[in-house]
């Protein structure tokens, strides 16, 4: 009796466990990224992106924020990094450039960063300008960081070998936990740049197709020297900053951490890509 009474235990405890899986079967997909990687320095050298064939539309640079040393910020519950989601998101939009005939590389892919001696090169054949206090070729750190500085020497030596049409630089927001309501996206241009009105055009419809796609206020920013952006200021060709959210933000965290958004997010972008350098 003993024994019966023990079957009938484990059958209903498998019923329950069957009704539970069936009933996540409905929750919002687990983010779609890759585990933080803590990459030695010594790993460095090895090449970042795979050759790509030639495209008459031109090259896109799409700039992964943050990674490897530095997760950036992390989400209200700690369930992602900043880096985390850069990456996904920048790996989903050169898959989605490509096949809208693209030439597309990142300039990291969260384990490997450029060579040092590519970074000193383009450093020693960056002019100087007067708002540069610091000599270029004091912007490289041969650490297990890839920082602004470095990813602008990165993008300049290969807007030299290919013009890049196009440098976007991916990141997240947060605020403090007193704002938490704060949301949305946030684009970031330098108005005194060269390219200045590429960049502003760039913003201007991309700004426009998130906020008719996600229903949510895209805030367009043309920043002066002051304000600007490292990476914003300093390349050689048109370029822009998307915040893709707030991660101190309930509603935006949910949606950065959905695989569904990040998709939709990386056709957005890319339609603005389309749309502007077509």
């Amino acid at each position: 009796m003993r024994q019966h009474y023990l079957y009938i235990f484990l059958l209903a405890g498998l019923l329950i466990l069957l009704c539970a899986l069936c009933a996540c079967g409905d929750t919002q997909e687990p983010i779609p990224v890759k585990p933080f990687v803590n990459t030695d320095a010594q790993d460095s050298s090895a090449p970042t992106n795979t050759d790509a064939a030639a495209s008459p539309k031109g090259m896109i640079l799409i700039d992964p924020g943050h990674g490897f040393d530095d997760p950036g910020c992390t989400a209200y519950d700690g369930s992602f990094t900043e880096a985390q989601i850069t990456e996904a998101v920048g790996g989903l939009l050169q898959e989605e450039l490509v096949s809208r005939g693209w030439n597309v590389e990142l300039t990291h892919d969260g384990k490997h960063m450029p060579d040092a001696g590519l970074l000193h090169e383009s450093a020693r054949k960056m002019p100087l300008r007067n708002d540069i206090n610091v000599n270029p070729q004091e912007w490289v750190c041969d650490n297990n960081l890839f920082s602004k500085y470095e990813r602008v020497l990165y993008a300049n030596a290969r807007n030299q070998e290919t013009p890049v049409t196009l440098f976007l630089s991916l990141h997240v927001n947060s605020v403090e936990t007193s704002a938490q309501t704060v949301r949305g996206f946030e684009i970031d241009y330098y108005k005194e740049h060269p390219d200045a009105f590429a960049a502003h055009s760039f913003s201007e419809i991309l700004g426009s197709i998130l906020e008719n796609t996600f229903h949510q206020k895209a805030k367009i920013f043309a920043d002066n020297k002051k304000e600007a952006f490292v990476v914003t200021k300093y390349t050689d060709m048109p370029s822009v900053l998307l915040e893709m959210g707030y991660a101190s933000n309930t509603e935006d965290a949910a949606l950065l951490a959905s695989a569904k958004f990040q998709m939709r997010l990386a056709q957005a972008i890319a339609d603005a890509v389309d749309n502007i350098f077509k």
